[in-house]
Parts: C-alpha cells; sequence; structure tokens
C-alpha cells in the first residue's frame, strides 16, 4: 500500500512540475473565477433590471397621478363657476322660504 501512495505523490509531483499541467490547473482555475464573476454580473443585472421596472412603474403611476390632479382642477374650477353663477342668479333673501318647507 504504501508504494501505491509514494507512486501516487510521485505522479502527483511529476503533473505539478509539467507545465501542460500547470496551464490546465491555471485554466481550470480561471474558468471558476470567470464563471463566479460571470454568476455576480447575472446577479446584478437582475437587481438593475428589478430596479428600472419599479421606476418605470413609479414613473408611469406619477404621470396618471399629474392627468388625475388636473382633471381634478378642471373639475373644481367648472364646480365653483356654476356655483357662483347658480350664487348670482338667485335672490338674496334673509327670510326663510315658507313654500320650500311644507
Amino acid at each position: 500500500m504504501g508504494l501505491f501512495c509514494l507512486a501516487g505523490v510521485l505522479a502527483g509531483a511529476a503533473w505539478a512540475a509539467d507545465p501542460l499541467g500547470q496551464a490546465v490547473d491555471a485554466t481550470l482555475n480561471a474558468n471558476k473565477a470567470d464563471k463566479a464573476s460571470q454568476q455576480k454580473v447575472d446577479g446584478l443585472d437582475d437587481a438593475t433590471r428589478a430596479m428600472l421596472d419599479r421606476y418605470r412603474n413609479a414613473l408611469w403611476q406619477t404621470q396618471q397621478l399629474n392627468v388625475y390632479a388636473q382633471q381634478l382642477e378642471q373639475l373644481a374650477g367648472s364646480q365653483t363657476a356654476r356655483s357662483s353663477r347658480w350664487s348670482a342668479s338667485s335672490p338674496r333673501s334673509t327670510a326663510p322660504n315658507a313654500s320650500c318647507c311644507r
């Protein structure tokens, strides 16, 4: 058994001293690092897209609320004008109208 372990150690030492083996090891390590880096980039891309979607939704909602606010202003203006016209055309009496309460 000791002979097999010694042979394995010697084979490993020969592999490590081999320039081709070192190149293969370096390539494998670089590939692992590249994969980890790409996963990080993909995660950041996903997060960026999610933030962009939230921004676009908030922008759309803001635009819709601005349109709604303009509509409310127009409605309030027309109601004020209608109220002013009604007040101007109604008689100004301080006595209660008896005919309205029968």
